[in-house]
């Protein structure tokens, strides 16, 4: 596969789900995270994506991912500091 037709398929990824993982990027495309790993910084440095730990995130929803992060942090400490 051509690297045109990943970045795609990773785009539309990232549009369906909000995130992709290079590891299930490498099983999908049968290739090796380094690939991987290229293909996601050629995105970012298109300004297409965020690098995240282990994948990437599309741009405008990495202040979204946060939040999510920060408000599930918030339900286990609330959860933990009932006890």
């Amino acid at each position: 596969m051509l690297a045109n037709q990943r970045y795609t398929q990773i785009l539309e990824k990232l549009n369906a789900f909000g995130v992709v993982k290079v590891s299930e990027l490498k099983k999908e495309f049968n290739t090796s995270a380094e690939t991987i790993r290229k293909d996601l910084e050629s995105l970012h440095q298109a300004g297409y994506i965020e690098r995240v730990h282990g994948g990437a995130v599309l741009k405008n929803s990495l202040s979204t991912a946060a939040e999510s992060h920060q408000f599930v942090e918030f339900d286990k400490r609330k959860i933990r500091n009932r006890k």
